[in-house]
């Protein structure tokens, strides 16, 4: 979502991107205690897993490194989710590892 867009939902319907928001958190809070759970969907080069969260329309993307779940991106889900991961990946790679 670009940040016009995210501007105008936010205007046009506050408590619904605050309940969207609240959820996102919430699905990100409750990884620490089930962080894999949820599908792997790419490896990074150091072997690390990325997994998928889901919360309504959209997906957390995280690693879980030792001790720590880090989420590195929310995205919409009618999105190129895969695309834009293997972007993410190409720009950020010694930053995922």
């Amino acid at each position: 979502m670009n940040p016009e867009a995210l501007v105008y939902s936010v205007e046009q319907s506050p408590t619904s991107s605050q309940r969207t928001v609240s959820g996102i958190l919430d699905v990100a809070d409750h990884l620490s205690s089930m962080p894999f759970r949820n599908r792997r969907i790419a490896t990074t080069s150091q072997g690390n897993s990325i997994r998928s969260a889901r919360y309504n329309n959209y997906r957390l993307l995280y690693l879980v490194e030792a001790e720590k779940v880090i989420v590195f991106a929310v995205l919409y889900s009618a999105s190129d989710v895969e695309g834009r991961l293997g972007r993410i990946l190409s720009k950020n790679s010694e930053q995922l590892d």
